[in-house]
C-alpha cells in the first residue's frame, strides 16, 4: 500500500502584515473623483451607472463616485458589497 504525502503546508505568518491585496473582480465600488475622471476619459464604454456620492460635512474631501462597470474588473478603489 502507497503512502500519500501530506500537502505542503503554507508558511504561516505570525506578527506579519499581509501586503498582497485580493485581485477579485468588483462590478461596483467606490472611486476618487480623480480616479472617476482617469476612468472616464479613458476607458468611457466600461462605465454603466456613475453616482456622485456627496462629501460628509468637516471631512475636506470632494466626496466620491459609486462605479457601476459593465463588466467586472480590478479594483481601484473601496469594491461595494
Amino acid at each position: 500500500m502507497t503512502r500519500l504525502k501530506p500537502p505542503a503546508a503554507r508558511p504561516r505568518l505570525r506578527g506579519k502584515v499581509n501586503r498582497f491585496r485580493r485581485l477579485v473582480p468588483v462590478r461596483r465600488e467606490i472611486v476618487s473623483p480623480q480616479a472617476f475622471l482617469r476612468l472616464a476619459t479613458s476607458e468611457p464604454d466600461a462605465i454603466r451607472e456613475s453616482r456622485f456620492l456627496p462629501p460628509k460635512l468637516g471631512d475636506g474631501t470632494f466626496g466620491a463616485v459609486s462605479v457601476t462597470y459593465r463588466k467586472p474588473r480590478k479594483p481601484m478603489g473601496r469594491p461595494i458589497g
